[in-house]
């Protein structure tokens, strides 16, 4: 029986990404799910790893700068996941957070 991760990583496979930040991906968004913080520091607590905590915060900082995620494949996974399938409900979700005097909105 695989492990979460593992699951996770084979459904993120669609995403042209290494091996190995596909697999920070799938942590940070189990992190998510069971810390429910977007906090790097408490985040790198979580991965399943033998190295330092320090070490963890450090690739999910290099992943969030250094990887454009695909938005327009995640949305085409999305609607080939649900067509046809009992009506779904997509909900959205907006966020604004400050960064020095810059205001940053995600919609």
């Amino acid at each position: 029986m695989k492990n979460t991760e593992g699951l996770l990583e084979e459904q993120l496979s669609f995403i042209d990404l290494h091996l190995s930040r596909l697999k920070c991906l799938s942590c940070m968004i189990l992190g998510l799910i069971k810390i429910r913080t977007v906090n790097l520091s408490e985040l790198s607590l979580c991965f399943r790893t033998e190295v330092q905590s320090l070490s963890c915060f450090r690739r999910m900082q290099r992943f969030l700068s250094q990887v454009a995620f695909p938005f327009d494949l995640l949305s085409k996974y999305v609607w080939k996941e649900f067509q046809g399938k009992d009506p779904a409900v997509l909900s959205l979700d907006r966020t604004n957070w400050k960064f020095g005097k810059l205001n940053i909105n995600i919609l």
